[in-house]
């Protein structure tokens, strides 16, 4: 016998963008994120934890971009899905095949250093900048002359939970820091801290001067 079958193809599927397969969104900032598809006004968007699709935790359609936050999703393992829809010549909603599903994961971001933080100190005549760290992270430290940070003078991530400000001309600046763990995720930056940088007062023993905010004191 034969008997004719009609597979449901369009519109396609749109292509996962964030996060990557697998990937760790940041718990209570998290956005699913998939390309847009010619011809598609909104998309179906559908979460599913250890029971799968057939018990979606969260089941939303999305007009416009394909774009959906799950900051209310608790740290864990998940999957996502999308599918777009288009309208037919009658303007009813067409929807079409859902893609594969993606496995990702929410998990916390790394806790954000106070400014008290950021130890300022000196050695061989540098001052030098340290925080603590834990294996796996790395440091984007961002150096101002100003407290707004609208004249930023070094922003670069460091695997070393230190830094020395030797190529700075004497002055005053300002020092934020953020963390990146091994996942890629990020803490908020730190309150900035204000430091000296420059050749160093010295009493007779050799050490630093220091000011009554317990900063170098530096030469002018």
């Amino acid at each position: 016998a034969q008997r004719g079958i009609r597979i449901k193809s369009q519109p396609v599927p749109p292509l996962y963008q964030t996060p990557v397969a697998a990937g760790v969104l940041a718990q209570g900032a998290g956005v699913l994120e998939c390309t847009t598809v010619p011809g598609a006004f909104a998309y179906r968007i559908q979460v599913a934890g250890p029971a799968g699709f057939a018990q979606p935790l969260l089941d939303a359609r999305v007009d416009g971009e394909c774009r959906l936050p799950v900051d209310a999703l608790p740290a864990g393992g998940y999957q996502w899905r999308a599918a777009s829809i288009r309208s037919t010549p009658t303007d009813a909603a067409d929807q079409g095949p859902f893609a594969a599903g993606q496995a990702f994961s929410v998990a916390p971001p790394p806790p954000t250093l106070s400014a008290n933080d950021l130890d300022v100190g000196m050695q061989d005549g540098t001052t030098q900048l340290s925080w603590p760290g834990q294996p796996g992270q790395s440091y984007r430290l961002m150096i101002a002359s100003d407290l707004a940070f609208n004249a930023v003078l070094h922003d670069a991530v460091l695997q070393q939970p230190q830094w020395a400000a030797a190529a700075l001309p004497p002055g005053r600046y300002y020092a934020q820091l953020q963390i990146i763990d091994a996942n890629g995720l990020r803490s908020r930056f730190s309150a900035p801290r204000e430091f000296a940088a420059g050749n160093t007062v010295r009493d007779g023993s050799g050490a630093s001067l220091r000011t009554g905010a317990d900063l170098p004191l530096h030469r002018q």
